[in-house]
């Protein structure tokens, strides 16, 4: 069994290639019970819930240079209505996405900078953002059939990512992320309802006045988390009414989205159009290039745009936990974490043995994967692309009858009958002959015995005249094959002595 499975395994592995990967013929009806991870409403404290999910969210592969961690900012979505508590995206942005997802998407030429390009193998959760490292384009044809760049620089799927899929990216996180929707766009980043957190409308305007000039207004908002004695919790206390006045001046602690929020209205408040943008934050390498994203790297930061042209970008997050951003999530937090099960992999960071052992297994199921999983028909489609130019009627039908020719000359390999291997040695060939001359005489094969003990083992079935015979032969036999030198004589003795053997096995029976 083994051997036939070894032997189908070329073909399968060929088959499997080369064979048209086929959609399926129906599927489950889409629910929002599918739905897990991140979502286009946040309340401060909902990215916090997250930390505790060791979830996968998708896979990163990387073609050349890795980011550091500092670059590690996965862009999920752009939450620009606020409503005094919760940010979502907004209707503006709805509608622009809709009205994208109706039309070929053009693509501008690439930016210049600094590039990261990677492979994104994203897990099947029912959602059609997908996750990206600031300005981001396609990196192949098949790649920039399935998305959409919204024109907040987000990137989407046209259909919902249901179960495990590839798409090639380009980002460059250094490039300006531009204001695409002009005036529009600014002012939906201005509104916020006045009278929700009055104490951080006031402040803020105040401290705006103060500094006089967008820059310095940013820079003051930053220290103020850095010098005011926030800390950074998974526990926050609640704060239903008025949530950012609360926190900015009475709790001072709380999750990444609390600062996100306080520093997005804030900014707001001052004339700045700015909004939160939620996606990841980190991630866990693998191997030298791949990186894992859980849902415990969940994040909130802030885009403001201080020149009116361009989003900058802020995370107030890193001055009160700069080990957030230096460490990641689980290694910075994890003492935060002590109510989780031992071996879960939220506590695998303080045990080296435990974290070893989902390194291993992690590598295993990204190999699975992204070679058998992810390998679905628009990634054939690339490799087709790559190997023949172009996909063109005829060279496809070139190629699969290539691939029958190949499949049944491995058959044939397989099957078809071979003649056995002559014996070059004559020695050999006389001694393979004297075999099977005893054989007919006793019914005793050698098998795996040597020369000698074959003689030996036959000697008392076979006349005298035979055991001198085969004696004989059998030295001579030996001295040919483990003696060097020149055997031209022993060679003419050995034939005679095979000759004699063979004589005297006629006039049997044995002694």
């Amino acid at each position: 069994m083994l051997k036939i499975g070894l032997q189908a395994l070329p073909i399968a592995v060929i088959l499997f290639v080369a064979l048209p990967h086929l959609p399926p013929l129906w599927g489950m009806p889409e629910g929002k019970s599918s739905e897990t991870g991140l979502s286009e409403k946040i309340t401060p404290g909902d990215v916090a819930n997250l930390t505790r999910s060791d979830e996968k969210v998708f896979t990163a592969t990387f073609k050349n240079t890795v980011p550091t961690m500092q670059q590690r900012y996965w862009r999920a979505m752009v939450l620009e209505q606020f409503d005094g508590k919760s940010w979502q995206v907004g209707d503006y942005r709805q509608a622009r996405k809709q009205l994208l997802q109706l039309r070929p998407t053009t693509y501008q030429s690439e930016p210049a900078g600094e590039r990261f390009s990677y492979q994104l193998l994203a897990e099947g959760n029912g959602n059609a953002w997908l996750y990206s490292l600031g300005t981001t384009v396609p990196a192949t044809s098949n790649s920039a059939s399935k998305i959409v760049v919204a024109d907040d620089h987000t990137i989407m799927s046209r259909q919902p990512v249901l179960n495990r899929q590839t798409f090639n990216f380009n980002s460059y996180p250094a490039a300006p992320l531009k204001i695409t929707g002009g005036q529009a766009e600014l002012q939906v980043n201005l509104e916020y309802p006045e009278a929700s957190n009055p104490r951080t409308v006031r402040w803020a305007k105040g401290l705006y006045q103060q500094s006089g000039d967008n820059t310095v207004f940013a820079n003051r908002l930053m220290q103020y988390f850095a010098t005011e004695n926030f800390s950074y919790t998974l526990t926050p206390p609640v704060m239903p009414a008025a949530p950012v006045d609360a926190f900015l001046f009475e709790a001072r602690q709380g999750f990444c989205a609390h600062y996100a929020s306080a520093m997005a209205l804030a900014f707001r408040a001052a004339g700045i159009p700015a909004r939160l943008v939620s996606g990841y934050q980190g991630g866990d390498l693998i191997s030298a290039k791949v990186m894992n994203v859980y849902q415990y790297d969940a994040h909130a930061w802030v885009e403001a745009s201080l020149d009116g042209k361009t989003w900058q970008q802020f995370d107030p997050t890193t001055m009160v936990a700069a080990s957030r951003l230096l460490y990641g999530f689980q290694s910075a937090f994890s003492n935060q974490q002590q109510d989780l099960p031992l071996f879960s992999r939220n506590r695998a960071h303080n045990v080296p043995a435990l974290a070893q052992l989902y390194q291993f297994a992690d590598t295993i199921n990204y190999q699975w994967n992204r070679w058998v999983l992810g390998f679905d028909g628009a990634t054939q489609q690339d490799m087709f692309t790559r190997l023949l130019g172009n996909t063109s009627m005829e060279r496809m039908t070139l190629f699969m009858l290539a691939v029958v020719l190949f499949i049944a000359g491995l058959l044939a390999f397989y099957f078809v009958p071979r003649p056995a291997p002559r014996i070059k040695s004559e020695s050999l060939r006389l001694y393979q002959d004297a075999q099977q001359e005893i054989y007919k005489v006793t019914g005793i094969a050698r098998h795996n015995t040597s020369a000698r003990t074959y003689a030996r083992h036959v000697s008392g079935h076979i006349n005298a005249a035979a055991c001198t015979a085969l004696d004989n032969f059998v030295k001579v036999f030996e001295a040919i094959e483990y003696q060097p030198g020149d055997h031209t004589k022993q060679r003419q003795l050995l034939r005679q002595h095979f000759k004699q053997l063979k004589k005297s096995l006629r006039h049997h029976p044995a002694k």
